[in-house]
């Protein structure tokens, strides 16, 4: 399906492949690389925020898709997060993140969800197990009891008939 000047891409009925590896925090010195789970013989094209990127500014390599932004490109960046996409004959890749900047975290590490978020999912865990505990507790002493004594009122079994 047509959407772009060049005749391919997804507008949502293509292949999203995953991203396997993000650009992550680029330090200042040295390339940034991210791997997608796509055909590298498939690639067209990568976009930053909707634009097309020079190919002078990148390499693709196999290894699934391998991306390498090179150092002279990234070292034109604002500090901040830039979202890249890789583009394929049959759909595109999901975001690929860069950050620029004070981030510690990269490579396979880095990721669209921040750190903080990742580390309140693992302390909630516990809370959720106890909470899970408390109800299995033996006869139901994690439940509340019924304030007429848990007989079922008048007409109860013809409900449901």
């Amino acid at each position: 399906m047509r959407i772009n000047d060049r005749g391919y891409g997804s507008n949502g009925s293509g292949a999203v492949y995953p991203v396997l590896s993000w650009f992550g925090a680029w330090d200042g010195s040295g390339p940034a690389q991210a791997r997608i789970d796509a055909d590298p013989g498939k690639f067209v094209r990568l976009l930053c925020g909707g634009a097309e990127v020079d190919p002078a500014n990148y390499t693709v390599t196999r290894g699934s898709t391998v991306v390498t932004l090179r150092e002279s490109y990234l070292a034109a960046f604002a500090e901040g997060t830039h979202v890249f996409v890789a583009e394929y004959s049959d759909g595109r890749s999901g975001d690929i993140t860069l950050v620029i900047g004070s981030s510690p975290r990269t490579g396979e590490d880095a990721g669209p969800f921040p750190a903080a978020a990742t580390a309140l999912a693992f302390l909630a865990l516990p809370a959720f197990l106890a909470s899970l505990a408390f109800l299995a507790l033996p006869g139901g002493a994690g439940l509340p009891r019924r304030q007429d004594g848990g007989r079922p009122g008048p007409g109860a079994a013809r409900r449901h008939s």
